[in-house]
C-alpha cells in the first residue's frame, strides 16, 4: 500500500500547476521532448530524493534553519523569473533562443527547480510524517521514494507530450499563445514564492 500511495502523491503532486509543470509544457511546446524528459527526470528526481531525505529526517534540519530556507528560497524565486522572463520574451521574438547550458531543459535544471522551492520540501515533510505510521526499512524507503519518483515522471511525460502534441499542430499563433501562458505563469509563480517569503 505504501509503494501505491507514493506512486500516486507522485503523479497528483506533479499534476498540481507549478513552476516545473510550466517548464516541462513549454519545452513540449518547443518540440524539444528529449529535453523534456530530461528535465522531467531531473526533476522527479528530486521529488524522490526529497521524500527520501524527509523520510531520514534530514530535510526538517534544513527547513529549521531559517537563513537557509531564505536563501534557497530566493534562488528559487531568482530561477523560476529568469525562466519565466525568458520564456516570455523569447515568445514575444524580443530575445533569440541561445544554446547555453541554463536556457536548455537538462536534468540538473529539473532538480535545481524543485530543489530551490521551500514549499515543495515542506509538502514533502509532511507527505513523509504522514506516510510513516510505524518504523519504516531503509527498503521500504527507497522503494517508497522510488514509486513517488515513477509517479511524478509519468506526469511530466504526460504533460511534455500534450506540450509536443500542440506544437505538432504547426498552428505558430496557438503555440506562441501557449508560450506566452506558460512564461506568464512561470513569473506568477515566482511571484508567489516570493510573497511566501517575506510573508
Amino acid at each position: 500500500m505504501l509503494l501505491l500511495n507514493a506512486f500516486i502523491i507522485g503523479f497528483t503532486a506533479a499534476a498540481l500547476p507549478g513552476a516545473v509543470q510550466t517548464t516541462v509544457l513549454q519545452t513540449g511546446l518547443t518540440g524539444k521532448l528529449k529535453e523534456g524528459i530530461r528535465f522531467s527526470i531531473g526533476a522527479a528526481f528530486m521529488d524522490g530524493l526529497l521524500i527520501f531525505l524527509s523520510f531520514v529526517g534530514v530535510v526538517q534540519l534544513i527547513v529549521n534553519i531559517t537563513w537557509l530556507k531564505i536563501i534557497i528560497g530566493i534562488l528559487g524565486v531568482g530561477y523560476m523569473l529568469f525562466l519565466g522572463i525568458a520564456g516570455l520574451l523569447k515568445s514575444i521574438g524580443k530575445m533569440k533562443t541561445s544554446d547555453n547550458v541554463i536556457n536548455k531543459r537538462t536534468f540538473l535544471n529539473g532538480a535545481m527547480l524543485v530543489a530551490l522551492h521551500p514549499p515543495t520540501i515542506f509538502y514533502f515533510i509532511g507527505i513523509a510524517a504522514t506516510l510513516t505510521t510505524t518504523t519504516l526499512s531503509w527498503l521500504s524507503i527507497g522503494l517508497a521514494s522510488t514509486s513517488l519518483f515513477i509517479g511524478a515522471f509519468s506526469c511530466f511525460l504526460l504533460v511534455a507530450i500534450i506540450g509536443l502534441i500542440i506544437h505538432k499542430t504547426k498552428n505558430q499563433k496557438l503555440i506562441t499563445i501557449f508560450q506566452i501562458i506558460t512564461s506568464l505563469v512561470l513569473i506568477f509563480f515566482a511571484i508567489k514564492l516570493f510573497y511566501s517569503l517575506i510573508v
